[in-house]
């Protein structure tokens, strides 16, 4: 009687344990923010605090190599339209950049301080294009490279030609940003780009090698008439984002890729490739399909380093009598 006494008392009291032990670890799993339900609001909150060092830093100089790709459809739909265009005359890659399935690498140049700016695009296929506030006036030089037509231009605040510098990043796209050069309320943009409380976490995806949280965020615009939906792929591990997809009615139109973040200075985290990719409707408006492709790789990083003055000089010539 007693042995059997002793076996239900054993077993029981190994239940209990088991259950003990069960509880324990449930409560450590709810108390481990990287094991438990991520809240959407806050990994919004944490993506955007990210960027926010561009806004803190004294000056930022930035290198980035640049190619331009497309797909043999856009291509050879590109080239039929052309051949309607101009009958007489077969389309050429060599003078159309826009005929190439790959285009040369070219280079994009940021020099950013308090008071002066530079900005250059240089595709050697298509054209060349220096942009400089100095503190008091704005110049531009644009030349073309397949084309001989070449411009010089003045103004005397930076707002006009700057205001889609930071554009051509893929980086800063989670939230409106309001530059020296750019005021912008951004209160009222986020209307667009989607408050912290709109994003819900749908999922758990690999991205591109990374294991992210799948979060989205759907706004009617025009009245009505179209969605339009953020879907955004946060890091696990570091809350760093690293796909941004802006979509129309369920259909992709632009992806941006943020990958490969180093810490260029303490707490400035930034993303040393990045890229984007369009998508456009075939010619029978039934699916998306990838059109251009953009990819970027940042060479040169310094951060709060005086600039040379010279980055901020352009030789305008004189007009010849």
């Amino acid at each position: 009687m007693w042995h059997n006494n002793r076996s239900v008392l054993v077993i029981v009291t190994c239940y209990l344990l088991a259950g003990a032990a069960s509880s324990l670890s449930d409560d450590r799993q709810n108390s481990n923010p990287s094991i438990s339900e991520p809240n959407a609001a806050e990994l919004v909150r944490a993506v955007r605090a990210s960027e926010k060092w561009i806004h803190e830093v004294d000056s930022i100089f930035l290198r980035i190599e640049q190619q331009w790709t497309d797909s043999p459809e856009v291509i050879a739909e590109k080239r039929a339209n052309l051949k309607k265009q101009f009958p007489d005359r077969e389309p050429n890659s060599i003078q159309l950049s826009e005929l190439k399935l790959s285009r040369s690498p070219g280079i994009l140049v940021f020099a950013i301080e308090r008071n002066r700016l530079r900005f250059m695009n240089y595709d050697p296929d298509y054209w060349q294009q220096l942009i400089i506030w100095d503190g008091k006036q704005a110049m531009v030089h644009e030349k073309y490279f397949n084309h001989k037509q070449e411009s010089h231009n003045l103004d005397n605040t930076p707002r006009q030609f700057f205001r889609n510098m930071t554009n051509q990043l893929n980086w800063l796209r989670s939230q409106p940003h309001s530059f020296w050069w750019r005021p912008l309320d951004v209160e009222g943009f986020l209307d667009i780009y989607g408050r912290p409380e709109e994003f819900q976490v749908v999922g758990r995806d690999n991205y591109r090698g990374y294991d992210c949280y799948l979060l989205e965020c759907k706004i009617d615009v025009s009245s009505g008439v179209s969605t339009l939906t953020w879907r955004w792929y946060v890091g696990v591990k570091d809350r760093l984002l690293y796909g941004l997809i802006q979509l129309r009615d369920g259909e992709p139109r632009v992806e941006h890729w943020t990958l490969n973040y180093q810490q260029v200075a303490p707490d400035c985290w930034l993303p040393m490739t990045q890229g984007h990719q369009f998508y456009r409707w075939d010619e029978q408006k039934n699916s998306y399909l990838p059109s251009a492709k953009r990819d970027l790789k940042v060479k040169v990083v310094r951060i709060n380093e005086k600039l040379p003055d010279d980055l901020f000089r352009i030789v305008i010539p004189t007009a010849s009598k």
